[in-house]
């Protein structure tokens, strides 16, 4: 449904409709670790691992999420987007 401005309204009818298996509150908390310079070699040290597995099969591998953003506190999970 949408609700103007691009935005979209969500019932629980609609979540049921999608959604596979059982909807469970995620009533944790999150942690935010201030940015960490070292996230950035990190991700080029996993996606060197990513690559020598994928070869030529790899087209893109980018570092996607809150770590890949410099100066943002970030959860400590580092996001990839690969395509083969």
């Amino acid at each position: 449904m949408s609700a103007g401005r691009g935005w979209t309204t969500t019932t629980d009818e609609y979540l049921a409709a999608v959604t596979i298996g059982t909807r469970e509150p995620l009533n944790g908390s999150i942690y935010l670790a201030p940015h960490d310079p070292v996230w950035a070699s990190q991700f080029s040290a996993l996606a060197k691992r990513v690559r020598d597995a994928l070869g030529v099969n790899a087209l893109i591998l980018e570092h996607v999420g809150s770590t890949s953003v410099p100066g943002l506190s970030a959860n400590v999970a580092k996001y990839f987007l690969v395509v083969v």
